[in-house]
């Protein structure tokens, strides 16, 4: 048992004690405070000094900074004992900073939203882009209003000035880069389009493929969208070869097993409609493929060249040629072919093959020039009524070859030949009223039926020295005979009687580019500067759209004119990573 005396020592020196760690915890935290107090102090009067300056690029740098601040001064303060120690505290080290803040806390996050847009315009997305272009609108009226409320001292100038051009600058970019044509949508893909095109259903939705290539072996994935992207359908498939096969109409997705070469066609919901083999391996490097419009699949092997129908049964075999040559299809499922003889060009023939793989004739390309030593170029330009084929044939001296244009009949015989025109486009050739129209060079010919120039139009200008002032960069013909073309200077339409339809100026066309005519527009894009401009069938410009700064080429794979929108698949590589990314969007004009 304690005596009295000893317990009441002993309860003192606990009261002792306890004022004694108390006193010293006190002054611990006040210690605090004034470090962190004289900190933020410092951050202020810093911050302050940015303010005034104007300069919103460091006002943004340091906001944070000084938030942080304010956060930690508060809780080293909330350890003060005492509600009138701690407001005491607040109003000399807190309240003025967060005023402060406060005054600019507007400016900040506008600075914030507008860096946001800028990153967004630079990745193409506008459509997100313009939804925070909007929003940006609207903090601007709040920071007006609350402003108004708060009495907060007024910002410099500079800063508002700073925003303003800067919002300005965006608002302009998205206004002349999609002017009149809008983004629906964009979906985002690890790998590269599987199919040219992205074929458009009746009811408006999408079939797309995406791939890649892993081993030397392709996954792909196939998928059906809505037209408001929404995946309805997917399925996946991995073989040695995947890519498109049917007909624009009814499109397959045809797949190859090389080493065991068979072939198998599903439909685009992925159900195996057929298989056939080969019953020996294709060498992927020696041999390929081919499908026509009629969805035929060709398989060239060492020689022989084997038709396969769309049905999975094999038609017919033909011999492939020996050396070089051109093969063309023709819609009743005839075969024209070219068999360019190097090494003795006299022996060189055009054939035709029926669609059951019959030879139906062979005609000699042999003419009769001694100073000819061989072949040069050679192409069939088109099928269509008659079999059209552009012949270069050389000499030792350059300006002694000879350039011929043959038209074939489908009996192969020659209906004419004219060696006074140059170089015939692809795609430069259109039967039209018993009348043959031709872009060739710089120029355009109407030929008659025997083979008469009836009509010879100057397309490009040439210079005092002979030489043509411009290029033509793409060209179709329509079904009314219209000729569409562009150069680097301008976009026209000819008349099938070789007379301007209309012509548009474009003086900042690249040759790095691409045309499309589509039912009642023209779609022209320009790969480096990443745009793509609308016009319409009379060269009136409709819009334009910018995909960015990022990708590769800019490819138009399909188009719905029912709802009047475009769709465009731009694939980029990451050379770190070897990968690549294909963005697929949807455009509306």
């Amino acid at each position: 048992m304690f005596s009295k005396k000893a317990l009441l020592t002993f309860i003192c020196a606990l009261i002792f004690i306890f004022i004694g760690t108390n006193e010293s915890f006190a002054a611990s935290a006040t210690a605090n405070v004034k470090k962190q107090g004289n900190s933020l102090q410092d951050r202020l009067t810093t911050f302050n000094k940015i303010i005034n300056s104007g300069d919103i690029q460091h006002i943004d740098r340091l906001y944070d900074d000084l938030s942080k601040q304010i956060k930690t001064t508060e809780a080293a303060i909330g350890k003060v004992s005492g509600k009138k120690n701690r407001d005491a505290l607040l109003a000399k080290y807190v309240v003025n900073a967060k005023i402060a803040r406060e005054r600019v806390i507007y400016e900040v996050s506008q600075y914030r939203l507008l860096q946001k847009i800028d990153n967004q315009l630079s990745q193409q997305q506008f459509n997100q882009a313009k939804s925070n272009l909007a929003k940006l609108s609207r903090l601007k009226n709040r920071a007006v209003e609350i402003k108004k409320t708060g009495g907060y001292q007024a910002v410099p100038a500079a800063i508002a000035s700073t925003l303003n051009k800067w919002e300005g600058n965006l608002s302009s970019q998205i206004k002349k880069d999609n002017e009149g044509i809008t983004e629906l949508w964009q979906l985002q893909f690890k790998g590269e389009p599987l199919f040219d095109k992205t074929n458009v259903q009746a009811d408006g939705s999408l079939q797309y493929g995406n791939y890649n290539i892993i081993n030397e072996v392709y996954h792909a994935d196939i998928m059906s969208l809505d037209d408001s992207g929404k995946k309805q359908h997917s399925w996946n498939i991995t073989e040695e070869q995947v890519d498109r096969g049917g007909t624009d109409k009814d499109p397959k997705v045809l797949t190859i097993k090389y080493s065991e070469g068979i072939i198998s066609s599903y439909t685009m919901d992925g159900d195996l409609e057929w298989t056939y083999s080969l019953k020996q391996p294709i060498d992927k490097f020696e041999h390929y493929y081919d499908v026509d419009q009629n969805g035929t699949i060709y398989i060239f092997l060492d020689d022989q060249i084997k038709a396969i129908s769309s049905k999975g049964k094999l038609l017919y075999s033909i011999p492939k040629p020996t050396a070089e040559f051109n093969i063309e299809y023709a819609n009743d499922g005839s075969v024209y072919v070219l068999d360019i003889q190097t090494n003795n060009w006299k022996e060189s023939t055009f054939i035709k093959y029926t669609n059951t793989g019959i030879e139906e004739w062979r005609q000699s390309l042999s003419v009769d020039r001694e100073d000819i030593n061989t072949i040069f170029h050679y192409d069939i330009v088109k099928v269509e009524n008659n079999a059209y084929v552009y012949i270069g044939y050389d000499t030792d001296e350059y300006f002694n070859s000879l350039r011929v244009l043959y038209s074939f009949d489908t009996s192969g015989d020659v209906n004419w030949s004219i060696d006074s025109i140059g170089y015939v486009y692809e795609n430069g050739i259109k039967e039209y009223n018993n009348e043959t129209l031709v872009l060739s060079g710089a120029d355009f010919y109407v030929i008659d039926s025997s083979g008469h120039i009836k009509k010879e139009s100057e397309v490009i200008a040439k210079n005092p020295y002979g030489y043509n002032t411009d290029e033509i960069y793409a060209n179709y013909f329509l079904s009314n005979g219209k000729l569409i073309f562009n150069t680097s200077k301008f976009l026209a339409a000819l008349n099938p009687n070789g007379a301007y339809s209309w012509k548009t100026d474009i003086a900042d066309s690249q040759w790095y580019s691409s045309m499309k005519p589509i039912d009642d527009i023209i779609v022209l894009t320009y790969h480096e500067e990443n745009q793509t401009h609308i016009y319409s069938n009379t060269g009136k410009k409709l819009g334009t759209y910018s995909f960015g700064a990022n990708g590769s080429a800019q490819l138009l794979s399909g188009s719905n004119t029912h709802t009047n929108s475009l769709y465009f698949v731009q694939t980029s590589y990451n050379e770190e990573k070897d990968e690549s990314h294909t963005i697929l969007r949807a455009l509306k004009y």
